[in-house]
């Protein structure tokens, strides 16, 4: 793995120490900046991928585009303690296009069409057909993507978020909600067999990221890297439902999903998704749990109790810093929080900035 001027034994023994609620000797840093000095690229290639991105199906669907863009990234990114380079389309809605659902591409997303069909007491009819375009599609891409990588990004097992969000874009988010108020049953009956649709997918692209040589290891869609197949996991949908709703129909296919891999993360996005935070530390198969707080919340002073109460339950917990002054915000929640287990991903306005922060926290724990 090329991690440039990075010690990576380092930077692997301070992940594996994460993951066991422990610290090697400082917490986990994910430290992101513009570089100082970007690396030289070739500006007829910067020109063409900057005329060629303003058409939304380009910037999302091809792959020539989206692996030269990733070069780009990394070639004008400082990645500084324990981040890691990803490339990946970045899709929520994939796994639903692997079940035939249409897909319509927007600026800055891909949104899916729900399937025609179905009726208020059954589903429209739904599989994952080998030949889908979109499934042959993401795993061409995937290979090219590690042919030309050469160990200097990794890549993710899934191109869409899990099982019940997957759900909700094939049904129609309103119609998914209508379905649990009127027949539960029916929909985790659904959830049942869409899940094992997932665990297939999972399982054969987890393999495939496994097959490259270049990379050691694996990386989750929250930049975690763990030395064993990971996962990150997510249900934003349940948003709009009880915990106890929650429990009964997402919560057997989340602890499924785990049960396929070494490592997993679970995604607790949003002030409105607290709610089901007691639930989730209750499950001891969660390994490890991110925190965002989501737009107009950010600020890690006022989330320092409900971090805590993650850590109390002896979960590795990663957090973000996007303040202007992120040195001083990081340096102050290293003080409010228990070294073990701690992770905190800091987007600095600078490579100055990134390299202070990273300083200064290591002089704590000298």
């Amino acid at each position: 793995m090329d991690v440039g001027f990075r010690d990576w034994g380092l930077i692997k023994r301070r992940w594996e120490a994460w993951w066991g609620c422990g610290y090697l000797d400082r917490p986990v840093l994910q430290v992101y900046a513009p570089k100082r000095a970007p690396d030289r690229l070739d500006p007829i290639k910067v020109g063409r991928l900057d005329e060629r991105g303003t058409d939304p199906e380009v910037r999302h669907a091809d792959a020539d585009h989206i692996i030269e863009s990733a070069k780009r990234r990394l070639a004008e990114t400082y990645l500084g303690g324990e981040a890691l380079a990803h490339c990946n389309p970045g899709w929520s809605v994939g796994h639903a296009a692997f079940c035939g659902c249409g897909v319509r591409f927007r600026d800055e997303t891909v949104w899916a069409e729900p399937l025609a069909g179905g009726g208020e007491d059954r589903y429209p009819e739904y599989s994952h057909d080998p030949e889908n375009r979109w499934w042959r599609w993401f795993c061409e891409f995937q290979k090219e993507a590690a042919r030309r990588g050469e160990g200097r990004y990794m890549l993710l097992p899934h191109l869409g978020n899990p099982t019940f969000d997957t759900l909700a874009q094939i049904r129609g988010s309103t119609r998914l909600m209508i379905d649990i108020a009127r027949d539960r049953q029916l929909v985790k009956a659904q959830m049942g067999r869409l899940g094992e649709i997932m665990r297939g997918i999972y399982g054969s692209q987890m393999r495939a990221v496994g097959e490259d040589p270049s990379v050691e290891g694996y990386l989750n869609a929250y930049g975690a890297w763990s030395p064993g197949t990971s996962l990150g996991l997510e249900a934003d949908e349940a948003v709009s439902i009880s915990p106890g709703d929650f429990m009964d129909i997402v919560m057997p296919d989340t602890m499924a999903i785990m049960g396929t891999v070494e490592y997993n993360m679970y995604h607790v996005d949003g002030v409105n998704y607290v709610k089901h935070l007691d639930a989730l530390l209750g499950v001891p198969e969660i390994r490890a749990i991110q925190w965002i707080p989501g737009a107009g919340h950010m600020g890690l002073r006022q989330w320092i109790p409900l971090i805590r109460r993650i850590q109390a339950k002896r979960k590795p917990v990663l957090i973000y810093s996007q303040a202007a002054d992120c040195v001083s915000e990081v340096l102050e929640a290293i003080g409010g929080l228990r070294p073990e287990g701690l992770a905190i991903c800091v987007h600095a306005g600078s490579e100055d900035d990134a390299e202070r922060l990273i300083g200064k926290v290591e002089s704590l724990f000298r």
